[in-house]
């Protein structure tokens, strides 16, 4: 049974909260019981939604790997029965592109190669923002998973709100985890969703007019490929 499942004496089991201490912190404060179970009530919670955005996460890579996918193997339709579905195709999408063996940055960094070789994505301006997209879910999967989620104690007090801790670029960061913040991110997952949704029907209608993407890779006079070239000029390329 799942830890938030967990029932003792017939009452609902809660996650016992944390509490950071930071350097304006006086040494002393004062809390009630009702602060408390507030306190374990909210990170009950905020660990449910942090599985939820880290299964979201999941669902949007595996989004991906079929965006990928789509885009090198012109379109061909997905069926719930492999057994219609190409040999290749599929051996892409469950080996190659399985998590195993592609990281999710592996993942980044490849669409943001094909971004600038695919005649879709470069002809498709509004396709330019699906590398950006999945960075911020892959960022926002990160904070959650890696990240520590607690009050803090100022000199004015605890706070009402939790923060998440998390390291960016080896800087320590936070973040309050208010109703603002969490509507942000309800956006961000919704709005990348139905874009996926919508360009994977453009890539299908693409191709439908046209089998042949016309994809090719051409090769500099002195044997570096067009794709080697891109990754070696933009090493540290972060989608804007």
């Amino acid at each position: 049974m799942d830890e938030l499942e967990k029932q003792e004496e017939g009452k609902p089991f809660y996650a016992a909260a944390k509490i950071r201490l930071t350097e304006d912190f006086d040494g002393k404060f004062n809390i009630k019981v009702d602060q408390i179970r507030s306190m374990d009530e909210q990170l009950t919670a905020l660990l449910t939604i942090r599985g939820r955005i880290i299964s979201l996460t999941i669902d949007f890579e595996k989004q991906v790997d079929y965006l990928i996918s789509d885009l090198l193997f012109n379109g061909l339709p997905k069926s719930n029965k492999k057994i219609h579905r190409r040999g290749e195709v599929l051996f892409f999408e469950e080996f190659i592109m399985n998590a195993s063996l592609m990281s999710s940055s592996a993942k980044l960094k490849l669409l943001r190669i094909l971004r600038k070789l695919h005649p879709f994505l470069i002809q498709n301006t509004e396709a330019q923002e699906i590398p950006s997209l999945f960075n911020e879910i892959i960022e926002c999967r990160n904070k959650f998973a890696h990240g520590d989620i607690s009050f803090k104690a100022t000199g004015q007090g605890i706070s009402e709100k939790p923060y998440l801790f998390y390291f960016y670029d080896n800087q320590p960061k936070e973040q309050l985890l208010n109703d603002v913040y969490f509507d942000g991110l309800n956006s961000l997952f919704s709005k990348s969703f139905d874009f996926m949704d919508k360009l994977r029907k453009q890539i299908m209608q693409s191709f439908a007019e046209k089998p042949d993407p016309e994809f090719y890779i051409s090769t500099k006079e002195n044997g570096v490929s067009t794709v080697a070239s891109i990754d070696k000029d933009n090493p540290d390329d972060k989608s804007e």
